[in-house]
């Protein structure tokens, strides 16, 4: 008698099923509980994400300087609690310049930086110590903040 066992997975792509690029690509991220992404492959029109993923947060972009659209841009920051360093992965480009914050519970701020239009950032935190940071990311007319954990 031959023994079958049941594997569990879903799919998603930061809140959706499927995501449509302005470049006719899809997004596809599998989603198995961890608070990380450890993969991306990207082959022709297609993106596949495998890894843990954790609440994402919805960063509302207003690009109506250029032709009064809203649209809304999906980010992951991974991995959380982290290491060495953390990475944040956009589900797009940005449109607008992206200013980024890290400071402690207190209000210190340990890091503020600027960065182009780009769909990936990764930030050295080697010279961060042990403990927990609010990162905040502005871009456009929108900021968003997130807890962020430094652990051994």
């Amino acid at each position: 008698m031959k023994k079958y066992s049941v594997q569990k997975s879903t799919l998603t792509s930061v809140g959706s099923a499927t995501v449509y690029t302005n470049n006719n690509k899809y997004r596809i991220q599998q989603s198995v509980g961890q608070s990380s992404i450890i993969g991306k492959k990207e082959l022709k029109s297609v993106t596949v994400q495998q890894g843990f993923l954790t609440n994402t947060i919805s960063l509302k972009v207003d690009n109506s300087k250029k032709n009064s659209i809203t649209e809304t841009l999906d980010f992951i920051i991974s991995p959380n609690p982290f290491v060495d360093h953390i990475k944040i992965d956009f589900s797009k480009k940005t449109t607008d310049e992206i200013y980024l914050r890290i400071y402690d519970i207190n209000g210190k701020v340990y890091a503020n930086k600027k960065f182009s239009p780009t769909d990936k950032i990764v930030i050295s935190m080697k010279n961060f110590s042990l403990g927990s940071y609010l990162i905040q990311i502005e871009s456009g007319k929108n900021i968003a903040t997130k807890k962020i954990i430094k652990v051994e």
